[in-house]
């Protein structure tokens, strides 16, 4: 999850003044979709098991297919990080020795900044809740104890393909996809593309190899599957190659939400990936056309905001949700699967989701705001360890 704001330049060229404003428009807006979705989904459960409401069928079904958006909103993160970081390698450049280091080391200190304290953070209250909860109280799912080893295993990205993403922050999983393309595209150029078979052009090529094949043997084949994904991270890096687009951002726009809402309506998870994959294709043709937009002006502070904390928000909200699900049952009785769906429940829902937001912005402050710290110090160790 790469802020857009914190990239002003694309391989060699700035990045336009309204392409910036719409990379920062979906990045936070699918951040928000994310929460959206955990909100619906903790609370009122899946389409099968809804409740009943004082409004038409019709309006029900919508409702639950515009917060049922979280995986789609992943996939715009992951088209938006191909186009900000894999732009950095190009097939047949020729780059300086400590160049993969150095991005390697900005890599981890924007991820491990947010995900280090996210992650121990959910754990905690993880804890907290199981020993300190009635036995017949809501508790994620089902009870969570992560093990130290399974902690280990999603700070180091070795969850989903490997381990299970620690269970008090599922929306880790994509972090681990990430990061092995963030691993996996450059080692593929450098192996692959490189314009002299030489020591290290083999060893780029093995570890590449070796990276795929153990995604092949140990990754399961689902939504969350980091190869099946790693087309749509690359059609990221396909913005920076093209040019204008006639066809304007408010036809596009609505094109894009569609194929983002047509597999809450529809069943076709017969034809997945493909679903994703059109996704992707739409974003990329988007962002094209964003080059020679202008930004919304009066928008344009608020979205900026909303995109600097959107990392911490994907990587904190499923705390706020599970702490204020239980106290709401325990202290209040409150019943959410089945509830009700009216204008009590709805003005509950709108406030766990603002109260993520001003969460995810103390979090922000507290530490991605910090992520320079980070990467300083990670430099100084491959520093001191290369004397």
């Amino acid at each position: 999850m790469i802020n857009a704001t914190a990239c002003n330049k694309v391989g060699d060229k700035g990045i336009p003044e309204g392409l910036s404003f719409w990379l920062d428009f979906l990045r936070g807006i699918s951040a928000l979709l994310v929460v959206f979705s955990h909100i619906r989904i903790h609370f009122l459960g899946f389409w099968i098991e809804r409740p009943e409401a004082s409004m038409p069928d019709w309006l029900l079904r919508s409702f639950y297919a515009l917060t049922g958006l979280g995986h789609e909103a992943v996939i715009v993160f992951f088209v938006l990080s191909g186009f900000l970081v894999g732009t950095k390698f190009f097939p047949g450049s020729v780059y300086r020795k400590d160049e993969f280091s150095r991005y390697l080391v900005n890599r981890l200190a924007r991820i491990w900044t947010v995900l280090i304290p996210a992650i121990l953070i959910s754990v905690i209250v993880s804890y907290c809740l199981y020993y300190n909860l009635p036995e017949n109280a809501f508790f994620h799912i089902e009870p969570c104890v992560p093990s130290a080893i399974n902690v280990i295993s999603n700070i180091f990205f070795l969850n989903e393909g490997y381990t299970e993403t620690v269970c008090s922050n599922k929306p880790a999983w994509s972090i681990h996809s990430e990061m092995h393309y963030y691993i996996l595209w450059p080692l593929i150029l450098f192996g692959f593309f490189s314009k002299k078979i030489s020591k290290s052009a083999i060893i780029c090529s093995l570890l590449a190899i070796f990276i795929i094949l153990s995604l092949m043997v140990f990754d399961t084949v689902d939504k969350k599957n980091t190869l099946l994904l790693f087309p749509i991270w690359i059609a990221g890096i396909v913005v920076s190659k093209y040019k204008l687009l006639n066809i304007p951002l408010w036809i596009l726009g609505p094109i894009l939400v569609v194929t983002m809402v047509l597999p809450s309506l529809i069943n076709i998870n017969d034809f997945w990936p493909l679903g994703d994959y059109i996704i992707a294709f739409f974003v990329v043709v988007f962002l094209i056309r964003a080059k020679i937009s202008k930004p919304i002006n009066f928008l344009k502070n608020l979205v900026e905001w909303l995109s600097k904390i959107s990392f911490s928000l994907y990587m904190t909200h499923m705390i706020v949700i599970i702490v204020l699900k239980n106290f709401l049952q325990i202290n209040f009785s409150y019943e959410t699967k089945g509830a009700f769906i009216d204008l009590n429940l709805i003005m509950v829902l709108l406030g766990i989701f603002v109260l993520s937001i001003l969460v995810a912005y103390i979090f922000y402050l507290a530490f991605e705001s910090n992520t320079h710290k980070t990467r300083l110090m990670l430099n100084n160790i491959l520093r001191k360890s290369s004397l």
